[in-house]
């Protein structure tokens, strides 16, 4: 059985991800570039699939290295 993917939650964190890109207004997501890093990071079934949170984005751009390590 496939797990279902929740769009509101972090895949990396698994914290609410406070994405609003399917409300009417403009979400932050939209102003912020995701390093390709990070993104490469993700699962391949989660790719496209739920947005990453600003604090994880935040801790890669500040250590990749330590990111990566913490999420492996």
């Amino acid at each position: 059985m496939a797990e279902l993917i929740n769009e509101k939650i972090c895949p990396f964190c698994e914290r609410d991800n406070r994405c609003g890109i399917n409300d009417d207004a403009a979400c932050w997501c939209r102003k912020i570039e995701v390093p390709k890093g990070l993104i490469d990071l993700l699962a391949v079934e989660l790719k496209d699939k739920a947005c990453i949170c600003s604090v994880c984005i935040e801790a890669y751009n500040n250590s990749a290295q330590l990111f990566q390590e913490k999420h492996s």
